[in-house]
């Protein structure tokens, strides 16, 4: 039997949050500067990913926010086997998301009632727990920020319907997402299960790795939607130029005969997640 120890899980949230808000993701900062170099004329979008680069430059040098939207956390815990955790994980968790926004000086986002709203604060942070059948167990943190989250979009498609419809969902999902969204964009995708399973799947999806070295599922999906989206004309930013998406991933579910769920979950220029192995 293996035992984690929820206090020093919540430590590893509690720089991973840190660290995420202030440095981007090592795959994206090499898919903006590969996009940048690949704009040979000089032009207004171009130059915007010039300053997407110097922002990421600063941040990480004096210790900045990414953004000013600093996001809700996200955990995503994978337990392998014979594995468990001693101690109270949920409220170790919110304590270190609100102990490192708070030492970071991030923005206080999270109003506890959706309804009626009332004062913001650093936490609770959306906890998702899965039991694997790995020796190794993970911990992911995502900063999730909300012009991206709120174009956001949940399917539930015919089962019936073909690879390529499903190519058009998605590739519509995306585009309506305009400039809203900051692209250029990663972009998760869920494939089946239920409409939560889902929408887990397309969050968790926005934390793999992009880039055409790694390994992706559907990947005649994955081109086709690339391809369609980068066509649209929205561009960096909305300018019209460059590319309007870096990248994109799908996970996907085993699900029922009569149904077909997907949900895409767009991620902003800059998705801010890291993983790390806790055992």
């Amino acid at each position: 039997m293996i035992i984690l120890d929820a206090g020093q899980i919540a430590e590893a949230v509690y720089h991973s949050c840190i660290e995420i808000n202030l440095k981007l993701r090592s795959d994206i900062l090499s898919a903006l500067k590969e996009a940048y170099i690949g704009m040979r004329r000089r032009s207004a979008a171009k130059e915007f990913l010039g300053i997407l680069l110097e922002n990421a430059s600063i941040a990480k040098k004096q210790g900045l926010p990414l953004c000013q939207d600093t996001g809700m956390v996200v955990v995503f815990l994978e337990l392998g086997r014979n594995t468990c955790i001693r101690g109270d994980i949920e409220k170790e968790i919110n304590k270190a998301v609100a102990r490192a926004y708070k030492d970071g000086g991030f923005r206080a986002s999270i109003v506890k009632d959706p309804v009626y709203r009332g004062k913001s604060g650093f936490s609770p942070a959306i906890i998702h727990t899965e039991y694997t059948s790995a020796r190794s167990s993970y911990l992911t943190v995502l900063a999730k920020g909300f012009g991206s989250e709120n174009k956001s979009r949940l399917k539930m498609m015919l089962p019936t319907a073909t690879p390529q419809e499903v190519v058009s969902e998605i590739v519509d999902s995306i585009v309506s997402a305009g400039p809203a969204a900051c692209p250029p964009f990663v972009v998760g995708v869920g494939i089946g299960g239920t409409s939560d399973k889902a929408a887990f799947l397309a969050k968790k999806a926005l934390t793999l790795p992009i880039g055409p070295r790694y390994r992706a599922r559907y990947p005649e999906i994955r081109k086709a939607v690339i391809k369609a989206v980068n066509a649209s004309g929205i561009g960096v930013l909305g300018l019209g130029e460059g590319p309007t998406i870096l990248g994109l991933n799908i996970l996907s579910a085993p699900t029922h005969i009569a149904g077909l769920p997907l949900a895409v979950n767009i991620g902003c220029h800059s998705t801010r997640s890291k993983k790390i192995k806790l055992v």
